[in-house]
């Protein structure tokens, strides 16, 4: 699997783009040895990708991200760093302030 999807990426029927950067839901083997046992992926988008799948049937043209916003959140700011707040790249805790790793990820 790659790490995103592209439907309809040159029909250009409509002046519309679709993105979906939280439709992800893998994770790395590396990221889940690491995740604390009682880890909880609360802000995952479970059913993202089902509640748009009516999209490239219509023409639009649609990204569609395959990795979890745990892994990499693509829809923030890189130049907010890598500091382990949940607002960053990367997260360090889920939405709910618990610790998601056994040692949290380095800069």
């Amino acid at each position: 699997m790659s790490n995103y999807q592209v439907y309809n990426a040159e029909l250009n029927r409509f002046p519309v783009v679709f993105d979906l950067p939280h439709s992800g839901t893998t994770i790395t083997a590396e990221m889940a040895d690491a995740l604390l046992p009682t880890a909880v992926l609360a802000n995952t988008d479970w059913f993202l990708r089902e509640l748009y799948d009516f999209l490239p049937g219509l023409g639009f043209t649609v990204l569609e991200n395959n990795l979890n916003r745990y892994l990499i959140d693509l829809n923030r700011d890189p130049n907010e760093g890598l500091t382990g707040d949940y607002y960053h790249l990367v997260y360090a805790k889920n939405t709910f302030g618990h610790a998601l790793y056994q040692t949290p990820p380095s800069s």
